[in-house]
């Protein structure tokens, strides 16, 4: 699988067989934007969605795994907004060192 940059979706995308991994290229701030547009490109609901991200609390070797985001990431919380969701719990975070 290759990514290829989406200048509208605003980042790099792969998919295949009904997988798609987006890389956002905008500021974190934004990411919520680049989400959005690939959800909206690829007909994905929110609770479809699998966000993972770098997390420099989380012990080295280790994931943290849970619903909903968190408002101490600006990448995170960009997401709740961009994506326009009512419960933080409609989609699932993945934090590693």
């Amino acid at each position: 699988m290759n990514f290829v940059r989406d200048k509208k979706v605003m980042g790099m995308v792969a998919s295949r067989e009904g997988l798609v991994l987006v890389q956002p290229t905008t500021f974190m701030n934004l990411n919520g934007k680049t989400v959005l547009r690939a959800m909206r490109k690829y007909e994905v609901e929110a609770p479809d969605v699998t966000v993972v991200h770098d997390d420099v609390e989380t012990a080295l070797g280790k994931i943290a795994v849970r619903l909903g985001g968190g408002a101490r990431y600006r990448a995170v919380s960009s997401l709740s907004r961009g994506i326009f969701i009512t419960s933080e719990t409609d989609w699932l975070v993945v934090r590693s060192p």
